[in-house]
């Protein structure tokens, strides 16, 4: 719970900080810079082990010409990145081509020393070394470096100078040192390019300038440093037409190829930074340029730190300004979030409760529901039974009213019969027709056949099913012509609901033990169980 309320927070505050919008290739390409300043240590440690490298080869410098040359690598590859190291190698050279008295070489040491001095701000003393050198004894390579360095002393001192008429002097030697280069550097090289490009670009032809640099810029042997650089001039060009996002992308590859070669001492970087900022986007230019400044410090390069200087504290400030305001627009979230948090536990607890009563009147109701399922079952029993007695009453009501009139007409036949017997014979033999069973014994066969085709006529199949009933060696087998014998007739009466052995002894004429005989007989013939005989009997022609 804890860790989704933080990642709500962080969307809510991302939501609200509304970050700049970059073009789809601008938005690559500095993610590929923040990979690359993820990875900048990795870089750097393989610069270290090709220092390394290097630096053994000084056991195999047999000759001050081998070992000047080594000197001059280690010079190199320190070169813009760790300046106390190539101030070191440019000592040791220049110590070296005084000891063996090279002009060339001691010219070529003198150059380094002096470009160590202008990079780390000491311009007087790059003055003084640059003074003793004469340029008549260099040749053409050495003549066009010591313009270089002249020309970047100038620069360099006129990007930090407060005079506007001291600032016109260096930028018009700037210009003319600019010229001497080109009339040296041969066509091709890729120093006369920048050159022929910065000449362009401060003449105001920055498209061209564009045009011209793209393709050495795409071209496969073109080194990094030299990207670098390329893409540094194109970055400058494009800012100057005021077209930021480009400016931004190629600012960005010039950042990515300096961390890549890798150098500490750099432009692009915290230019990146100043245009980043100018567009909104404080964060990335906040780290960018810190960066830049750390980078600064290993190299002590102060120029480098001049120009951070000036917008470090600026951003520094307008970080921290958004920083806190969006700590604030994150407590403010996340007051918003206890809140709803809140409104939602009350909610919660309203949901339970009305479920929690939900479920008690679905319990009551499914209890309800079984009740009245028996309810109705019973009421379905209840109608059956009644349905059933309606029928066996219907019959049997029937049948009593045909017994009745035939008994009336019986005794009237009787009665006649014995009103005959009275004239003709006399009252002697009226008492010795009573006295005989003979009618009695004729009227109860008569009553229990009519008992036997009423009940078979409600109950047609009762013989068949009762039998199912019984063991198949304890089945009833009934004579030629019976409908039911006296035991048949004892299970009919229970199944008519008379259950009481007295009321069946009574009906049939039987004596009580006879009849509980009987049914101790069928209930130990039954094949399921005797306790239950009975109620099977019952169910049997049961109305569905």
């Amino acid at each position: 719970m804890k860790n989704s309320i933080t990642v709500l927070a962080l969307c809510l505050l991302c939501a609200c900080s509304g970050p700049v919008k970059y073009e789809q290739n601008v938005l690559e390409k500095l993610q590929e810079l923040d990979d690359a300043i993820a990875h900048k240590g990795i870089y750097e440690q393989e610069k270290e082990q090709r220092i390394e490298g290097v630096r053994g080869m000084l056991r195999g410098a047999n000759t001050p010409e081998s070992l000047y040359a080594v000197y001059n690598r280690l010079f190199e590859e320190y070169s813009n990145y760790n300046l106390d190291s190539v101030m070191v190698y440019a000592r040791r050279k220049l110590a070296l081509a005084d000891s063996v008295g090279l002009p060339a070489l001691q010219a070529g040491a003198l150059l380094d020393m002096a470009d160590i001095y202008r990079m780390t701000g000491m311009y007087v003393e790059t003055k003084d070394l640059m003074s003793s050198i004469q340029p008549e004894t260099l040749d053409s390579c050495l003549l066009e470096r010591y313009y270089n360095t002249y020309h970047n002393l100038y620069r360099d001192m006129s990007s930090i100078c407060v005079s506007p008429q001291l600032k016109e002097v260096y930028d018009q030697a700037t210009d003319r040192l600019q010229v001497e280069r080109l009339r040296l550097l041969p066509a091709g090289n890729m120093n006369r390019l920048f050159v022929e490009a910065e000449q362009m670009r401060k003449e105001g032809l920055h498209q061209e300038v564009i045009d011209m640099l793209i393709k050495p810029l795409d071209d496969p042997g073109t080194t990094t440093h030299e990207k670098a650089i390329l893409a540094y001039i194109i970055a400058r060009s494009y800012q100057k037409m005021e077209k930021p996002d480009e400016a931004i992308c190629y600012f960005a590859v010039s950042s990515i190829c300096d961390i890549h070669t890798p150098v500490h001492e750099h432009a692009a970087l915290y230019k990146l930074a100043s245009l980043l900022y100018e567009v909104g986007d404080v964060e990335r230019a906040y780290r960018y340029i810190n960066c830049s400044m750390n980078d600064a410090f290993q190299v002590s390069a102060r120029t480098n730190i001049y120009y951070i200087n000036q917008r470090l504290p600026l951003i520094s400030r307008s970080y921290d300004a958004q920083m806190q305001q969006q700590k604030r627009k994150l407590i403010n979230a996340i007051a918003g979030i206890s809140l709803l948090l809140g409104l939602l536990a009350v909610a919660v607890v309203m949901v339970y409760t009305s479920l929690k009563r939900t479920s008690a009147a679905r319990l009551a109701q499914n209890r309800m529901y079984e009740e009245l399922k028996v309810a109705n079952a019973e009421l379905v029993e209840v109608n059956r039974s009644l349905k059933e007695s309606n029928n066996i009453k219907e019959a049997y009501m029937g049948r009593y009213l045909d017994m009745c009139s035939n008994y009336i007409n019986g005794v009237e036949e009787y009665r006649l019969h014995l009103n005959n017997i009275m004239r003709k014979d006399g009252g002697n033999e009226v008492l010795k027709t009573i006295k005989t069973s003979t009618y009695m014994k004729e009227e109860l066969e008569e009553f229990y056949s009519s008992f036997d085709a009423t009940f078979l006529h409600i109950f047609p199949h009762f013989v068949e099913q009762f039998n199912r009933l019984l063991q198949d060696d304890k089945q009833i087998v009934l004579k030629q012509g019976e409908l039911l014998n006296t035991e048949l007739r004892v299970f009919a009466l229970i199944r008519l609901g008379i259950t009481d052995s007295v009321k069946i002894a009574e009906f049939l004429r039987r004596s009580t033990s006879t009849i509980y005989n009987y049914r101790v007989k069928m209930r130990n013939a039954a094949i399921n169980s005797r306790q239950d005989f009975e109620k099977q009997v019952i169910s049997i022609g049961s109305l569905s």
